[in-house]
């Protein structure tokens, strides 16, 4: 039972974030992120630039320890600007859970582009210095000029250490 509260409540934390500075390996910092005019698009001749942006988005959502705001992280994923039950989801989910995980990190371990606008990224996910979840696979989307994160990387996130909050709410869809 502890495991899981642990487990969940780090899922939760990873979605959404506390205020700290923890560094990902190739990610530019938080606020080059969230200010940037135009994301790289994923072709042959800008891949570096796109697989060092959707690293520093999946470190701006899942490092615990990210100075961007649970709103700004809210924002990097698909969706939360036109769906209000998934950010209110997310934000009601931090504000409940948010002491917990400050030592949360993520490793983006590859970036595959699958398209000018979309990639694959494997990434592994800490807790503190030990191995929390292995080799997750995630999508990155290109929306608006700028790199986010699909909702379903998120909703598998929960779903594997909480599969009850999936069966309503925002992840059913």
């Amino acid at each position: 039972m502890t495991r899981r509260l642990l487990a969940l409540s780090l899922t939760f934390g990873l979605i959404t974030g506390l205020v700290g500075s923890l560094a990902v390996e190739g990610a530019a910092p938080v606020g080059a992120t969230l200010a940037a005019a135009k994301a790289d698009r994923c072709t042959a001749s800008t891949k570096d630039g796109a697989a060092k942006q959707i690293r520093a988005a999946y470190a701006t959502l899942l490092n615990g320890g990210s100075k961007a705001s649970p709103k700004q992280r809210a924002a990097i994923i698909v969706g939360t600007d036109t769906d209000p039950a998934l950010r209110s989801f997310l934000l009601d989910t931090y504000a409940q859970y948010a002491p917990l995980l400050k030592n949360l990190k993520v490793k983006v371990r590859k970036v595959t582009c699958a398209g000018p606008t979309n990639a694959v990224v494997t990434f592994n996910l800490l807790a503190g210095p030990l191995p929390f979840l292995r080799d997750q696979v995630g999508t990155a989307v290109l929306e608006g000029g700028r790199w986010k994160i699909d909702k379903s990387v998120v909703c598998k996130l929960v779903s594997s250490v909480a599969p009850d909050l999936t069966t309503t709410g925002p992840c059913t869809t």
